[in-house]
């Protein structure tokens, strides 16, 4: 490989990301990817806040109680597959 071909697939490789970075921006801002996961971490950080809070108001918070499940086999006699 000359010096002029590897600098030429060199400089291909750097279109070919350069392409790539824009239109990902473009997705990215097209389905508000940006804005969701902003979103995201403000919800995030507002739940860690209400259960500090809640913490602080009920540090010695009751377990909840155990749920008691149904034994029978699912799904319930007389839907599954006949034998």
């Amino acid at each position: 490989m000359s010096g002029y071909e590897s600098s030429s697939a060199l400089f291909a490789l750097l279109v070919v990301l350069v392409v790539f970075l824009i239109c990902r921006e473009l997705i990215c801002w097209y389905w508000k990817l940006n804005a969701i996961v902003a979103n995201q971490k403000q919800q995030s950080e507002t739940l860690k806040s209400i259960l500090e809070e809640i913490k602080k108001l009920s540090p010695k918070a009751e377990p909840a109680p155990e749920v008691k499940t149904d034994s029978r086999p699912f799904p319930p006699p007389g839907f599954g597959p006949k034998a």
